[in-house]
C-alpha cells in the first residue's frame, strides 16, 4: 500500500510540476497579436452588422412614419367638384368606346369627368354625335380609369335643357 502512496505522491508532483510550467509559458508573441487582431477584426464585423442593422430599421421606421404622419396632417381633398344640373336638365350619354387598354381586367374602375374638345370623336374614329344642333367646341367626356391608372374606356356626354 505504500508503494501506491510513494506513486501517487510522485504523480501529483509531477504534474504540479508541469501546471507551474504551463502557466509560465503561452504563445509567442507572435502568436499573441496575432490571435488578438484576429479578435479584434470579428468584433468590428459585428459591430458593423450591428450598425447596418440599426440604419436599415430607422430606414423602415422613417419609410412607415412619414405616410402615415402625411395622411394624418393634410385634410383629404374634397373631390365633389361636380356642378349639380339644373332643374329639369338632362344628361344625354353615348356607349362606353373601348380604349387601347380595354382589354385589360379592372376590378376597381373610377369614372373621370374631364372636358375634351370634340375632335376627339375623330382620334377615336367615331362619328361625331348628332347632338340636336351645332357641334360644340368643348365637350364632356366620361373616361373609365383602372387601379391602376390606365383609361380603359370613353363616353361623350352632353347636357340638354328640357
Amino acid at each position: 500500500m505504500d508503494r501506491y502512496k510513494d506513486q501517487e505522491h510522485a504523480l501529483t508532483s509531477c504534474l504540479r510540476d508541469v501546471a507551474a510550467m504551463d502557466a509560465t509559458s503561452g504563445a509567442s508573441p507572435a502568436v499573441r497579436e496575432r490571435l488578438l487582431e484576429e479578435v479584434r477584426t470579428l468584433r468590428h464585423a459585428r459591430r458593423a452588422a450591428l450598425v447596418k442593422m440599426y440604419v436599415l430599421a430607422a430606414g423602415l421606421v422613417v419609410a412607415t412614419a412619414m405616410p402615415v404622419w402625411q395622411i394624418m396632417t393634410h385634410p383629404a381633398l374634397d373631390v365633389s367638384t361636380r356642378t349639380p344640373l339644373a332643374a329639369g336638365d338632362v344628361e344625354v350619354a353615348t356607349m362606353f368606346y373601348p380604349l387601347k387598354y380595354s382589354e385589360l381586367p379592372v376590378t376597381q374602375g373610377t369614372v373621370v369627368r374631364l372636358e375634351v374638345p370634340s375632335s376627339a370623336f375623330a382620334s377615336l374614329g367615331v362619328e361625331p354625335v348628332d347632338w340636336g344642333g351645332p357641334q360644340p367646341d368643348i365637350v364632356l367626356a366620361d373616361v373609365l380609369v383602372g387601379e391602376d391608372g390606365l383609361a380603359r374606356a370613353v363616353r361623350f356626354v352632353r347636357t340638354v335643357a328640357k
